[in-house]
């Protein structure tokens, strides 16, 4: 990337926002599991059990630091 121009680069670990998207992810699968069951919805193609494992595998491969969100940004100058 420096050899196209890009310097000044800062690296940021946001791993933290992908923890609170799946913890918002997990507070609200009890409440579709809920409405199902009032409403009568019809979800067969929805398996909530399989979506609650993968939101509990996330966090784990997360906290191990196995899958991560980062950003990287950096600047470039104008050429003259």
């Amino acid at each position: 990337m420096r050899g196209a121009g890009f310097a000044d680069f800062t690296v940021e670990d946001h791993s933290d926002a992908l923890l609170d998207l799946i913890d918002d992810v997990r507070r609200k699968l009890p409440g579709v599991e809920l409405a199902v069951g009032l409403a009568n919805v019809d979800l067969r193609d929805l398996d909530l059990g399989e979506g609650k494992r993968l939101a509990r595998r996330a966090v784990g491969l997360i906290e191990r630091g196995v899958v991560g969100h980062t950003l990287i940004s950096a600047t470039k100058s104008a050429r003259e």
